[in-house]
């Protein structure tokens, strides 16, 4: 796992760079807010996507409660979360896979 520390770690270039030694990326859970893209683009190099850090007391401005930020990784494809709080981040997500079966 790659965690991502710097833009030119996500462009083409650098995404194909780090497919050549690992197997995902470590992303700010604020650049897939931004850019969901780099999830498929990532995707597409058979990287797995991990969003850092989910914390009830931490919040992205765009989002006013944990499960609107967790909804909008899961949309955007993410494949896992890190996260403070797994308790709530586990129950939010067993619900989504409920509702949608």
């Amino acid at each position: 796992m790659q965690l991502i520390a710097r833009p030119d770690q996500l462009t083409p270039a650098g995404l194909n760079r780090i497919a050549t030694y690992a197997i995902g990326i470590g992303v700010p859970k604020e650049l897939v807010f931004q850019d969901s893209a780099v999830v498929g683009q990532a995707h597409d190099r058979g990287l797995e996507v991990h969003a850092y850090t989910l914390r009830a007391d931490r919040l992205d401005a765009a989002f006013d409660s944990l499960a609107g930020e967790v909804a909008a990784l899961m949309e955007a494809g993410v494949d896992a979360v890190f996260t403070d709080h797994p308790d709530q981040v586990l129950a939010l997500v067993a619900r989504s896979c409920d509702t949608a079966r």
